[in-house]
């Protein structure tokens, strides 16, 4: 499937109308620019897809933010798989095995890698899933072929 049909199938229910993917990193996570010229992230290994830029001109801005490129580019993270995984295949990224937000370790054990769209439609899944959750609130995942 096409990576911009399962963003829009994935994570729609946040607002986004994803028109093109601008960008990607080895971890997976996008920008995407909406049908209205609108710049957004998604961030699989935190559950989040959020607006980061409302024009193409405060993005070059952002994309100039030495902060949000050295969130962005990962470095750290993509160094620790690419030693426990090696080059990536195509169409794959790095990934949390544990999403941060629940509690999931930035750390070595719990990197492994999946293919890129299936790492955005699981985090876009599990995102609406728990998204109306207060923090601390208890989950219980079940997992079902």
């Amino acid at each position: 499937m096409d990576l911009l049909v399962t963003v829009q199938k994935s994570w729609s229910w946040c607002g986004i109308q994803a028109a093109k993917i601008v960008a990607q990193n080895d971890f997976g996570n996008l920008i995407v620019l909406d049908d209205v010229g609108t710049y957004w992230r998604i961030c699989p290994e935190d559950l989040y897809c959020e607006i980061i830029a409302t024009n193409a001109e405060e993005m070059d801005e952002l994309s100039n933010d030495e902060e949000f490129r050295t969130d962005w580019e990962m470095s750290t993270l993509i160094e620790i798989g690419q030693e426990l995984y090696g080059k990536l295949p195509p169409e794959h990224c790095y990934c949390l095995k544990v999403p941060s937000i629940w509690g999931g370790a930035y750390s070595r054990d719990n990197i492994d890698t999946m293919t890129r769209a299936e790492v955005i439609a699981y985090s876009g899944d599990l995102a609406e899933q728990i998204k109306d959750l207060p923090d601390g609130a208890n989950i219980k995942l079940t997992v079902t072929d």
